[in-house]
């Protein structure tokens, strides 16, 4: 009977005690890609570059001079035959522009969220026993004191 009696105690020291959770962690990692044109000017520069040749041929009177220039100017050509020697001379200038292009640009954004969630204990409510209850529980009490009155006469006497 003793015994019952501690293992009841303990069971209801140990029943009522508050669950706390362990705090929880959420760890979120997201990444971005947009891809973004830029306009951007540029001058191109091509350089000159010319062509010569010199050779013989059979007839030693032959005399043509020749000068040949391209639409716009940039190439030029030149045929000079005098006294069985022959002359090509190809000259092309120097080429600046200015150009309008697109650049294409990758724009990376990585965004990190770390959300932590600590468990709050909340708070237990007493339970509320009406008055009226202690009441009854007392008028019962009495009641069963004043029912069993003589065999707890007896038991007290013999302790």
């Amino acid at each position: 009977m003793r015994n019952f009696l501690y293992i009841l105690i303990l069971v209801a020291a140990t029943s009522c005690s508050k669950k706390m959770l362990p705090s929880e962690t959420i760890v979120k990692d997201s990444t971005a890609t947009s891809i973004v044109y830029i306009p951007k000017d540029s001058i191109i520069k091509i350089a000159g570059d010319s062509v010569t040749i010199h050779d013989t041929i059979p007839c030693p009177d032959a005399v043509y001079h020749k000068q040949v220039t391209s639409n716009k100017g940039t190439l030029k050509a030149t045929v000079d035959i005098n006294k069985g020697k022959l002359n090509i001379d190809c000259k092309q200038d120097s080429l600046q522009q200015r150009i309008s292009w697109f650049e294409k640009e990758v724009e990376r954004l990585k965004n990190h969220f770390e959300y932590k969630q600590i468990p709050v204990p909340t708070p237990v409510p007493t339970p509320y026993i009406p008055k009226w209850v202690w009441y009854l529980t007392a008028i019962n009490l009495l009641s069963l004191v004043w029912k069993y009155r003589s065999f707890l006469l007896t038991t007290i006497k013999k302790i």
